[in-house]
């Protein structure tokens, strides 16, 4: 299996804990305070890379730093929009499927800017993962517009513009750096969070604090396989779709620990999802893009 692969693969594990989390909290919290509270999730891991990689930090890239910081920021933005629509939303599966619709973003400007050329089999399977992505979204038949949260339209942009940046950014750095940059561009959001929300209350069980830290731990661990399977050759336009799969993994959650229901479209949904799967792991036998130097 190619690296870029298994680190794709893994990334679908960790956001398929991560979206479902927030529903597993014993008081509703509004999307800046989840946003804010679960950046303690965060913290372990920036933390671990800053005492392990003292070595890479030699190798300064500004360009590349200030890339994978300002993606952090279009994905912290994101991550505020998209807790407050599920804090919103009595359909979790609703707002999880209309979020997984930003690698369209991805793909469109992977093709227009990198000039990435998926071969026929990839191509595929980015037209089956869209397509699954489609199905599952609630915009289709019988669904009423007006009930959708505008929040939850809001990650479309921000992630989508998120990971063609990340992609980028690997191009200069190793993927533990990276990560490291995008991470830390999360910390200041929180400030901003607090700042202009003096409701913010620190006064949590101890469950509500682990599941927190769970919310912020899963995405950071996402988005560290994520920067890893770019920086192993994984290209932004093949690796999107198919971590963009992730609800693959939330739904099944859902339907088994917060008893919502999986109808015919969702079924239609995970077949695609798994023929998009396998279309996109293939790849040519000449080498991609060249990993990220490591430092």
């Amino acid at each position: 299996m190619p690296k870029w692969l298994l680190f794709s693969v893994l990334t679908l594990v960790f956001w398929g804990f991560w979206p479902v989390l927030p529903k597993a909290l014993t008081r509703e919290l509004s999307g800046y305070h989840i946003q804010t509270l679960s950046t303690a999730g965060l913290l372990p891991i920036l933390a671990f890379m800053l005492l392990s990689w003292r070595r890479q930090w030699r190798a300064f890239q500004l360009r590349g730093v200030v890339i994978a910081f300002v993606a952090g920021l279009f994905g912290a933005l994101g991550n505020v929009a998209y807790y407050e629509a599920l804090s919103s939303s009595q359909q979790a599966s609703t707002v999880i499927t209309l979020g997984a619709l930003y690698p369209v973003v991805t793909v469109v400007l992977a093709m227009a800017l990198l000039r990435e050329r998926p071969h026929f089999l990839q191509l595929a399977g980015i037209v089956l993962a869209l397509g699954a992505i489609y199905v599952f979204n609630p915009l289709g038949e019988g669904t009423d517009l007006q009930s959708v949260s505008v929040y939850a339209f809001l990650p479309i942009g921000f992630y989508g513009v998120a990971g063609l940046l990340q992609k980028v950014s690997t191009r200069t750095l190793s993927s533990e750096l990276a990560c490291f940059w995008f991470l830390a561009a999360f910390v200041p959001v929180a400030a901003w969070c607090i700042v202009r929300d003096d409701s913010l209350s620190w006064s949590h069980s101890a469950k509500d604090w682990a599941i927190l830290g769970g919310v912020g731990l899963t995405y950071a661990l996402g988005n560290w396989t994520l920067l890893a399977a770019f920086a192993a050759g994984g290209k932004a336009s093949v690796v999107t779709p198919l971590t963009g799969l992730y609800y693959v993994v939330a739904l099944p959650i859902l339907v088994g620990v917060f008893g919502e229901k999986i109808g015919t479209r969702e079924w239609w949904g995970i077949g695609l999802s798994v023929a998009a799967v396998v279309g996109l792991s293939f790849e040519r036998a000449s080498p991609g893009n060249p990993p990220a130097p490591q430092q």
